[in-house]
Parts: structure tokens; sequence; C-alpha cells
């Protein structure tokens, strides 16, 4: 039943499986999908019974809240009676949220700080992970939790009910410290437009208020020529906010072609995950064929040396115009001999690495699309693309195939099913 809230509560249980084939972005926003279409099916606070459902609905809320958090560190002095926490939040590693809301916490002699590019051998907290704390959509989930505990609790013991609240009662003391913060830190100047207000609350931790701000305006009004990208960012934020029926309208005007016959990449991307996330598998392979389908295959440069079956021995061969190399004018010392011949390897080495680098994202793509095309019920398509995702490098190369793992088993699984080989 699409309407009763305890299927939803099971999904959300279930995304926190780290085998499934999902990133950990897809995962988190997956959860955050569930849990909100979970509360938004069961009574409101004054009409709910613990009965209803079999996930009470406190528990949901404090999924969902734990989800925008992520993983805490205690950061609280020794002595201190008020606890503090550094929030890593959750991962947004899908296209479309990556670049939005993405960033990395990085320690440094002054503490951890949060940067938006990775740098170069930087350990980062999250790994390569990028991340992103909802500071008030967090607090908004934990009020809920506590509208709920009384009846989630009912018939139980009183020591059992004072503690479940004051659990939650300090968790949202804790999370409201960092809202408060993040206010004062995205407080606009007087007189600021409604751009650099929505921004600095996105960029403080306050998706909720930047969301707010945006659904109330008039995008064409305040933004113009970029209307078109800030309601992009709004179905972001609406997906992140777990709100993917308001994402859906927002995101099929999008992804209609303008007027060049194109469609922006973040719309296409966000509808892959919006479809994904409410179970259009197959909206969702087809979403995924025409934006990472349309890049299958080599590229002009490296579809030239495959063709022309160049290898990296021929490009180490191609004789320098005279031995030793001789420059106009003057004859070449050995230092400068040494030079070409190492920009020569530099080149041969940047090859490998292009024709590495896009097999394995070809690999990537088939692999994702059979198992769209699996979980839709497409054996045949399923097979067919897992067969696809083995990617041999151009003759000559020494370059072993890429053959994901995930594809061989699937493979194995399905032909043993079908009472084939293996």
């Amino acid at each position: 039943d699409p309407d009763h809230p305890d299927g939803y509560a099971a999904l959300a249980q279930v995304l926190r499986d780290p085998d499934l084939p999902l990133t950990a972005g897809e995962r988190d926003l997956g959860t955050v999908i569930a849990c909100r279409q979970c509360l938004d099916r069961v009574a409101k606070p004054d009409r709910y019974r613990r009965a209803q459902v079999a996930v009470g609905a406190s528990d949901v809320a404090q999924w969902l809240a734990n989800v925008y958090t992520g993983r805490a560190l205690d950061l609280t002095p020794p002595n201190s009676r008020e606890p503090r926490f550094l929030f890593l939040g959750m991962a947004v590693d899908p296209p479309g949220f990556a670049d939005l809301f993405g960033g990395y916490w990085v320690e440094t002699p002054r503490g951890y700080q949060r940067t938006g590019q990775l740098p170069p051998g930087a350990p980062s907290l999250s790994g390569t992970t990028p991340v992103y704390f909802a500071a008030d959509a967090a607090l908004e989930a934990l009020q809920l939790a506590q509208k709920y505990v009384a009846a989630d609790f009912a018939g139980a013991d009183a020591d059992t009910v004072r503690e479940r609240a004051a659990q939650l009662e300090g968790a949202a003391a804790t999370i409201k410290r960092s809202v408060v913060e993040a206010r004062g830190r995205s407080a606009p100047p007087p007189g600021a437009k409604l751009q650099q207000q929505a921004f600095a609350a996105l960029a403080a931790g306050l998706p909720v208020a930047a969301l707010e701000l945006l659904r109330d305006a008039d995008l064409q009004k305040e933004f113009g020529p970029q209307a078109g990208e800030v309601a992009g960012i709004r179905a972001a934020l609406e997906l992140l906010c777990g709100r993917a029926e308001n994402a859906a309208e927002l995101l099929t005007q999008l992804t209609q072609p303008g007027p060049d016959g194109t469609v922006p990449g973040r719309a296409v991307a966000l509808r892959y995950q919006q479809a994904l996330h409410l179970g259009d598998y197959r909206g969702a392979g087809r979403l995924l064929e025409e934006s990472a389908g349309r890049a299958v295959g080599l590229d002009d440069l490296l579809k030239g040396i495959a063709d022309e079956k160049v290898t990296p021995t021929d490009l180490f061969r191609i004789p320098f115009t005279e031995w030793p190399p001789r420059g106009p004018g003057s004859g070449w010392g050995a230092a400068a001999f040494r030079t070409a011949w190492a920009r020569r390897a530099g080149e041969a080495q940047i090859a490998f690495q292009l024709l590495e680098q896009k097999l394995g994202a070809d690999a990537t793509f088939f692999v994702r699309r059979a198992q769209l095309a699996l979980i839709e019920g497409d054996i045949p398509g399923a097979k067919a693309r897992f067969e696809l995702s083995k990617r041999p490098a151009p003759p000559g190369w020494y370059l072993d195939p890429i053959d994901p793992p995930a594809a061989r088993e699937y493979l194995e699984l399905i032909n043993r099913a079908a009472g084939g080989k293996k």
C-alpha cells in the first residue's frame, strides 16, 4: 500500500545497508526521502496511536535527524557542562548535489575547518565523500520526534518515558545551538537581496530556511536569466528536505529542452535521483542513458589512438628529428635531451591514465544501468549490460580489461538461476 507508512519505514532501514549498489550519498538521500514519506503518512500527533504503525513515528523522525547530522565528533572541553559536537553531516556525492552542498572537514593547526575542495593529500574526516550538515532540517526532525514520543511510549513505565523524552530533548538542544550559530553566520546585512539571503542560509547549513525563501519568491523577477538555475537549486533543496513530490513538478519543467535543444545538467541529474528514490527504475534507467550513457566510449583523442593502433611503445619510438636532438642554432645538451624524453614519457603516462579512467567510467555506467534493469525485472537487459561492463583496452596498451567484480557476481547468479553456465 503506497499510502501506508510502514513500507517507507522498512525502506529507510534497508537503505542503511552499505552493501547496496548505491553510493553513500544516494543511500542517505534515499533514507531522507523514505523517512519523510513515512512521516507524511502517519496521523498528526494529536490523533496518532502507536498501534497504527510497525515503527514508532518518534523513531523514524530521529532516524531522519541522524542522517542529517551524520557522524558526530565530541569536542566538549574538559570540565565543561555544555556539550559541543562537530556534526559532519550527510553524504552528498550524487551529481547535482555535490557541487551545491558538498564540503570536507579537515584538521588544521587551528582546529577543524570545512572546505569546498579537498586539498591534495589532505586527509578528510569523511574521506573522499563530500558531506553537508543540514542543521535546521535535523532540528525540525528532532522537534517532530518530541511531539510523538508520548504516544509512542503510552503504557510504558514512567522512567522509560522520561528517559526517552530527556534523550530527545538533549539532542534537540545540542542541534539548536548549531542552528543558532548558523543563523548568526548567515545573517545578511540590512537590505540584502533575496539571493544573498538564500545562498547565505544554504552555505551556513540551513537548507530549510533557504528553501522557504526560494519557495515564496518570484524566481524570474528575483534572478532574471539565472532563474532556471535557481529553480534547479530549489529542486535540489526539495529533495534534500525529503520533499520528492515537490521536486517532481519542478524537474518535469526543467528537463524540457530549451530553445537551443539542451537540458540543464543539474536538472537531469536531480530527476534521475528523484526517479530512483521514488521507485521509477525504468525512468531512472532512461535518464541515466540520456546523461551518463551519452559519454560511453572513447573520446576523440583516445579513439584516434585506438583506431590508429598506436601503443605506448610507438609513442617512445617516434624518432627525434636528429640524434642527439638539436635545437635551432645550437646543440642540445644532455639535460635538454632528458627533459624532452621526460616530456614524452609524461605524455604516455597521461594517455595511460585517461584511458584507464575512461574504461572505468564506462564500466561503472553499465553496472549501474544493469542494476536498475535488474530491479525493474528486465533480466535479459540486465545480463546484456553486465556483460558490456567488461571494458577491454586497445591492443598493445598492457592494461588488463576493466572487469567489475559486482558484474561477474551478478552474471553468475543470473546464469545459475537460468540453469546455464557460469
